[in-house]
């Protein structure tokens, strides 16, 4: 059957037996856990505990701290990597390194989907390695990566941590009432202060840093009928939770990069692109100068 045919679902499941297949050519497989950064990237890191469990992988758990360390405890073992943004312009400042560290002494390092840029120096060296294997989350990585020769395309692991049934569309009527989150980044991975806007004082809540943990973090999009964001994991949740989202692309088109492959035209009915003069008709932002 041709790719553009097949279901969010069952392209998991192909994406995802390929992985497992690869991931179970030879020696054990420790999961790297206890990940640097937000919200967000624990998300990831459940979605791809699921992808292995669901598909029989047998892991053992291997902490950042324990692969820094004591990294001889991978020798003639493959790590596997959780789907990660640290391999970014602006955010690349460990994760390279400690694989970079890893890969002298596993037999594999496997990076599952992630988003890449090669031509941030450190990162380019630690996918140089013979032993790295990178697999993207969205082609524009691919095509950065493949002609390295062992780069791979599949999803990114964070949709895993949901039910691949596909959501029915939000009611808007649960018990916490009909409500709008808004989820807008509080970083330097904003665009909106760099193009003279800023968010209005009240309105705003960034529960990938503000959420106390994971299931928080979810709750508050479970309760909202509708979601406007500019993070990609808040997005991808609001999508596979059946919600309404509207996003702002952040830097690089990450959104609307990620959502033509993951998503195609699956669920073009409940995300919908935004930009700031529509954000701004909805009292979210205002122009920096009328703050």
């Amino acid at each position: 059957m041709n790719q553009s045919a097949l279901s969010l679902r069952e392209r998991a499941d192909r994406y995802g037996a390929a992985i497992r297949s690869f991931l179970q050519q030879d020696g054990p497989v420790f999961l790297l856990t206890e990940m640097k950064g937000n919200i967000g990237d624990r998300l990831i890191q459940r979605g791809t505990e699921r992808l292995l469990d669901s598909h029989a992988v047998p892991y053992d758990r291997l902490s950042v701290a324990a692969v820094a360390r004591t990294p001889h405890r991978l020798v003639g073992a493959t790590l596997a990597v959780p789907g990660s943004g640290a391999w970014t312009t602006r955010w690349h400042q460990w994760l390279p390194d400690l694989v970079l560290l890893a890969s002298a002494h596993a037999d594999r390092v496997v990076v599952l989907p992630s988003s890449f840029d090669i031509a941030v120096p450190v990162v380019g060296r630690a996918l140089s390695q013979p032993n790295v294997y990178p697999i993207c989350r969205e082609p524009r990585s691919f095509r950065q990566l493949r002609t390295r020769g062992r780069a791979a395309l599949a999803l990114d692991p964070a949709l895993y941590a949901f039910d691949f049934r596909t959501p029915g569309a939000s009611s808007g009527a649960d018990r916490f009432g009909r409500r709008t989150l808004v989820a807008l980044r509080t970083d330097r991975g904003s665009g909106l202060q760099a193009h003279g806007w800023s968010i209005v004082d009240g309105v705003n809540d960034d529960i990938s840093v503000t959420a106390s943990d994971l299931d928080s973090f979810l709750a508050a999009i479970s309760g909202s009928a509708r979601v406007v964001t500019d993070r990609l994991h808040v997005a991808v949740a609001g999508v596979m939770l059946g919600k309404h989202v509207d996003y702002l692309d952040p830097y690089d088109l990450k959104i609307s990069t990620y959502a033509r492959f993951a998503f195609r035209d699956e669920f073009d009915d409940r995300l919908v692109q935004r930009d700031e003069r529509w954000l701004e008709k909805q009292a979210i932002v205002q122009s920096a100068g009328g703050a």
